[in-house]
């Protein structure tokens, strides 16, 4: 469990503990907006996840190609534009933009399944279910991303509830209040978008 959330939330608990209060708030805030409003809020994610699909493949891109000292100063200015492309792109073509947000989502959520040992099948696992998933997304858009929203919602909103009042050390509670609250942001999202 413990390498699940290291690996689906990366160094968030940490950076949590260490940016202060106010960092751990937004990411709560953030964290049960996406879980009880993501659909609804689905144009703001998708061009979220347009930029971020944008700004790492910008950096990526420099990274490999690039060998100058300023090579990261580059990357980073390289990934913003990018990344600006790309969330415009992504709110302009919404279905395209519906494949990448829950792509990136199932991405992120498969990929943290698979051990520090096993990581290049992991990455190939997750590229399959991402685009397996982006597929259904186009398909059947609102519950892909009622689901998607509601699941990452959860785990971000109870990572940083946890961070918040102190207590991280226990990754199976950790998870199993951000699955808790999933299932009631899924709940809540399919009652306030019934008629859509």
């Amino acid at each position: 469990m413990e390498t699940f959330l290291q690996n689906f939330l990366g160094d968030l608990p940490e950076s949590l503990a260490g940016g202060g209060i106010a960092i751990i708030i937004i990411f709560l805030v953030v964290g049960l907006l996406q879980n009880f409003f993501g659909y609804k809020l689905q144009k703001f994610w998708i061009s979220a996840a347009g930029f971020i699909i944008g700004f790492l493949l910008g950096v990526i891109i420099v990274n490999g190609v690039t060998d100058v000292p300023q090579k990261a100063v580059i990357g980073v200015l390289v990934g913003i534009a990018a990344g600006v492309i790309c969330a415009i792109i992504a709110f302009k073509l919404y279905k395209l933009g519906v494949f990448c947000f829950s792509a990136f989502s199932a991405y992120s959520i498969i990929y943290a399944i698979f051990p520090q040992d096993k990581k290049q099948m992991g990455i190939v696992i997750a590229v399959v279910a991402a685009l397996l998933v982006g597929i259904l997304a186009i398909k059947f858009i609102k519950p892909v991303l009622i689901i998607s929203t509601s699941i990452k919602g959860g785990l971000y909103a109870s990572t940083a509830a946890f961070a918040l009042i102190n207590y991280e050390n226990n990754s199976l509670l950790v998870v199993l209040v951000g699955l808790a609250l999933a299932i009631v942001g899924i709940i809540v999202q399919l009652g306030i978008t019934r008629n859509r």
